[in-house]
C-alpha cells in the first residue's frame, strides 16, 4: 500500500513588521491629507465669505439706485436711541430680506410691548426686539466661528476711512452730535449721521474702500474682537501706533489683550456704534482696535479676520479686494485728522499710507489695489 505524500501548505499573509510598515505610511499619508483638508475647507468657507460680501455690495448698490444715495450709518429715531446700523438694516430689502423688512419698518406688537418702526433700541446684548435677534446669514463670515445667543452678529462693518479724531462725532456742522474740532475729518464713505453719494467719491469708486471684515467677540480678549480701552491721557493725542504695541498687548499671548476695559465688536450686527460695526483704514488688517476711555468718540477699528494674512474689504463699486496684513500703512506715529495745531490738517493725503488713502472718498490720493 502506498501512501500520498503532499508538500507543505505555506499560508501567505503579512508579517507583524510588515503590518506596521504598512500602518505606519497609513499615518503618514493621513497627517499629510488633513492639512489639505482643512485648508480646502477654509478655502470654501473664504469663498462663501467673499460671496456674502458681493451680496451686501450689490444692495447698498440697489439702495442707492433706489434712493439717489447710500444708505446712512449709526442714526435712527428716539425709540430706538439714534443708534441703528442704518447701512445694514437699509440694505435688506435689497438682498432677499424682504420678510425681515416689513418686520422692522412696521409698528409690531411682540407679547405685551407695542413697538414703532425700527423698534426699540438695538444697543443691548439681550434684546426683546424680534428683529435685532434674527440673524441674517448673508452678514455672517462662515470663518468666524462664535456663535451668540441673543443679538444677533455681523462680519462686515462700514468704513470710516483714515478718521480716529472724534470717529463717534457727526461730520457736518448743525447735525445733533457734530463737534466743531472734527469739521472735515470724517473721510471715509461712511460716519454717523451721514449721507454719501457716488458724486462725493471723487477719488474714483474703485479706490475707496466702502466696508471691511471684523471679528466678532470671542470672550478669550482677542485684539481681533474687541476694542481695547486706553488711558484717556495717553489717547488724547491719539496716534495708531499707541494702539498697535504696548502695555495693553498680552505679552505672554500677543493675540489677546491684557488687563482693562474691552469693548465687543460684531457682538450686535443693527447696532450702528463705530467701536461695534465700523472699521478703520489706519492700522493694517489684523491689528489691535482701541478707544480712548475718558471719550469713546475718539479711537480707531481694525479690520480683522480670521483668514489666513490678511481680510476682505468691499470696494465702493462692488468688488471685493483681499488685503494682506503687510499693506503699506505710512508712518503711525503721525497725529490723525483734525482741526487745530499738532493735528494733520482737513484735506491733507493720509498719513497712513496706501492703506489709509484707499479709505478716503475725496483724499486726492491715485493708489488703489492690484
Amino acid at each position: 500500500m502506498h501512501e500520498n505524500c503532499s508538500a507543505p501548505r505555506w499560508r501567505k499573509g503579512f508579517t507583524l513588521v510588515e503590518l506596521l510598515v504598512v500602518i505606519a505610511i497609513i499615518g503618514v499619508l493621513v497627517g499629510l491629507l488633513l492639512p489639505a483638508v482643512q485648508a480646502a475647507r477654509e478655502a470654501a468657507r473664504r469663498m462663501s465669505c467673499s460671496n456674502n460680501f458681493k451680496q451686501i455690495g450689490l444692495g447698498m448698490h440697489n439702495y442707492h439706485s433706489a434712493y439717489q444715495m447710500f444708505p446712512s450709518t449709526w442714526d435712527g429715531s428716539a425709540p430706538n436711541g439714534y443708534r441703528v446700523n442704518l447701512n445694514l438694516v437699509g440694505i435688506l430689502p435689497f438682498i432677499e430680506q424682504q420678510a425681515l423688512w416689513e418686520q422692522l419698518s412696521n409698528p409690531s406688537v411682540q407679547g405685551t410691548t407695542n413697538f414703532e418702526p425700527m423698534g426699540a433700541s438695538p444697543g443691548t446684548d439681550s434684546p426683546t426686539y424680534i428683529p435685532w435677534m434674527t440673524q441674517v446669514m448673508s452678514y455672517r463670515c462662515p470663518s468666524d466661528p462664535a456663535v451668540l445667543n441673543g443679538a444677533a452678529q455681523t462680519n462686515y462693518g462700514n468704513c470710516y476711512g483714515d478718521t480716529i479724531r472724534g470717529a463717534g462725532r457727526s461730520p457736518e456742522p448743525g447735525d445733533r452730535n457734530h463737534h466743531t474740532g472734527v469739521t472735515g475729518c470724517h473721510r471715509g464713505l461712511f460716519a454717523r449721521e451721514k449721507i454719501t453719494r457716488f458724486r462725493d467719491i471723487k477719488d474714483g469708486t474703485s479706490n475707496t474702500i466702502a466696508m471691511g471684515e471684523l471679528c466678532v467677540m470671542d470672550f478669550e480678549r482677542g485684539v481681533r474682537s474687541y476694542v481695547f480701552h486706553l488711558d484717556g491721557s495717553d489717547w488724547w493725542r491719539p496716534t495708531p501706533d499707541k494702539c498697535k504695541t504696548g502695555a495693553h498687548i498680552n505679552p505672554d499671548s500677543p493675540s489677546q489683550y491684557a488687563t482693562g476695559g474691552i469693548w465687543q465688536r460684531g457682538r450686535r450686527w443693527a447696532d450702528g456704534h463705530w467701536h461695534s460695526t465700523a472699521v478703520m483704514t489706519v492700522l493694517p488688517p489684523n491689528s489691535p482696535s482701541c478707544l480712548r476711555s475718558t471719550d469713546s468718540n475718539d479711537g480707531l477699528a481694525s479690520v480683522t479676520s480670521y483668514h489666513e494674512g490678511g481680510a476682505h474689504v468691499l470696494m465702493a463699486d462692488g468688488a471685493i479686494r483681499f488685503v494682506t496684513d503687510s499693506i503699506e500703512s505710512g508712518d503711525l506715529t503721525q497725529p490723525p485728522v483734525a482741526n487745530g495745531s499738532g493735528w494733520t490738517a482737513p484735506g491733507s493725503k493720509s498719513p497712513y499710507g496706501l492703506w489709509g488713502a484707499l479709505g478716503t472718498i475725496r483724499g486726492k490720493e491715485t493708489e488703489a489695489l492690484e
